[in-house]
């Protein structure tokens, strides 16, 4: 069987390795920013949609007060 050549040369394989590591290391970096992104927008609309629910009921109840004399009056 004739004898395989290395893709790497072995004088380069820690320059690889270093290489490699730090590739993942960053990929880590941007997915955990990624995630971190991700979880505090769906934090601010939760709270976004919170709010409008708020004031979505407080215009209710306004209303059916402001509502209420008048169907009194009506009668």
């Amino acid at each position: 069987m004739a004898t395989r050549e290395r893709f790497i040369a072995s004088e380069r394989m820690g320059a690889w390795v270093v290489t490699t590591l730090g590739v993942a290391l960053a990929a880590f970096v941007l997915a955990a920013f990624g995630v971190m992104e991700a979880r505090t927008g769906a934090t601010v609309t939760q709270v976004e949609i919170i709010k409008l629910h708020e004031r979505i009921q407080a215009l209710e109840a306004k209303s059916k007060t402001a509502s209420a004399p008048a169907a009194a009056a009506n009668q």
